[in-house]
């Protein structure tokens, strides 16, 4: 296989990394919200970097793709 098959497209390891700290964010989240213990600041961080993280992902995807379109 050529290389350029093998290369993921832009934003991908971006907005994968995204959806990893958001789910472990929301998951610790509820389970501290189930076990009583109180809400930490950092898991809703966690939460946010994670949101952020997947739109910069996705709006590098659309640049690169938008590029490749009119270019």
């Amino acid at each position: 296989m050529s290389r350029r098959a093998n290369k993921l497209p832009p934003g991908f390891k971006k907005q994968a990394f995204g959806v990893v700290l958001a789910v472990l964010g929301i998951i610790d989240t509820v389970m501290n919200l189930i076990t009583g213990i109180t809400l930490d600041g950092f898991f809703l961080f966690l939460i946010g970097a994670g949101i952020v993280l997947f739109v910069v992902g996705t709006i590098q995807r659309r640049k690169h793709r938008y590029q490749a379109t009119c270019g």
